[in-house]
């Protein structure tokens, strides 16, 4: 088993933020989801992933563009 080399932050808050933002930059499509939830559930998700110790810089932009779109729909 390999091993991970010290100073890379591999964890969970890095996974989730990735995840995160690839979500944020979607389009969902209206005739396969409710867009509505779609956008209020990230902002949800952004606001709990902005809470974490040294959250990403671009998660308040992505943040931001969540909660137009969530006002939009």
């Amino acid at each position: 088993m390999g091993g991970i080399r010290p100073g890379h932050q591999h964890g969970l808050t890095r996974w989730f933020t990735t995840a995160y933002l690839s979500l944020a930059a979607a389009r969902p499509l209206p005739r396969t989801g409710d867009p509505t939830l779609y956008w209020t559930t990230l902002v949800t998700a952004g606001e709990l992933l902005t809470t974490a110790s040294n959250p990403d810089p671009r998660l308040a932009y992505a943040l931001t563009h969540c909660h137009t779109q969530a006002t939009r729909t």
